[in-house]
């Protein structure tokens, strides 16, 4: 019975209190109702934002991917992948990769067209120096510097290539040294002072279809057959040879024939002196008898 009545008075108390804190509660309602409702609305934007963020890098990277696996690489799907991402991991590596790949197509062409090697290492020597600013990624920055250096090696500036080579750390450090210390030596300036002027000659394949009864610009020792060298002696036909003669001695696997030509009609074709194709055009018809008859029945 006491217990019963303990439990009821600990009941009306707390019910007191909470009435009491109502009641002090109750001219700050509005405030904590805006709180309230602020703090949904901050959790519902922050949940969108994050998941069109999310959603942003996917589409960044599988457009990545898309220039990369590539055969050859798309570096003009890189470009365009970089400028519709911008500010993401993404474009930078796809500015470091597009880089990468003019540095190469450089090499290629160094020596057949010089100019574009030129202008192609000019366009990657812009996205590099952007990467060394706005970059904090230091891998990316490693592979910038790598990047400078070969270009400054092709355009002979070789002070510049080592100073960049030196400033490479992380997995290709050691290879960088290396660089640095070739580019030093006394045999090295020699060869990069000859590169920078020396020009290959372009290969001229023929044009057009030639002219009748003028020999091609090529001769035949240009163009070797299968099993010669190049150093073969090769003799032109003479101008009157047939096809026929010029293949006299190959075998083309066509049956051989006697005929003199196996297209003329039956009144033009010479008498066969073959014995059985004579005795059958010389046959007799076989006699089938008579009809037969209601007096006469067949034999």
């Amino acid at each position: 019975m006491k217990s019963a009545h303990r439990h009821q008075l600990e009941t009306n108390a707390l019910a007191q209190r909470l009435d009491v804190f109502i009641e002090r509660m109750r001219p700050y309602a509005a405030t904590v109702a805006g709180v309230v409702v602020a703090v949904v609305v901050i959790m519902f934007i922050w949940s969108y934002v994050s998941g069109s963020s999310a959603a942003r890098q996917g589409a960044a990277w599988d457009a990545y991917h898309r220039g990369v696996v590539a055969v050859p690489p798309n570096l003009e799907q890189l470009r365009r992948s970089a400028e519709e991402f911008p500010g993401t991991k993404m474009q930078e590596l796809a500015d470091v990769t597009w880089a990468d790949g003019q540095v190469y197509n450089a090499a290629r062409d160094y020596f057949y067209n010089r100019e574009a090697a030129m202008e192609a290492l000019r366009r990657a020597t812009s996205r590099y120096q952007g990467i060394l600013q706005t970059s904090n990624d230091e891998r990316l920055v490693n592979r910038a510097h790598l990047g400078l250096a070969r270009i400054y090696e092709m355009q002979n500036e070789l002070e510049k290539a080592r100073q960049e080579y030196l400033k490479v750390k992380g997995g290709y450090e050691e290879f960088a040294k290396q660089q640095a210390e070739r580019l030093a030596k006394p045999e090295a300036q020699e060869a990069y002072a000859w590169l920078a002027t020396a020009q290959a000659p372009r290969p001229r394949a023929p044009a057009g279809p030639g002219t009748p009864g003028q020999r091609p610009e090529f001769s035949a020792g240009d163009f070797p057959l299968p099993g010669e060298t190049p150093d073969a002696d090769t003799t032109d036909a003479a101008p009157g040879e047939s096809v026929e003669e010029l293949l006299k001695g190959f075998d083309l696997g066509f049956p051989k024939t006697d005929e003199a030509d196996r297209y003329k009609t039956a009144e033009e074709m010479p008498a066969t002196t073959d014995a059985k194709a004579k005795a059958e055009v010389e046959k007799p018809e076989v006699d089938q008898g008579e009809p037969a008859t209601e007096d006469k029945p067949a034999e």
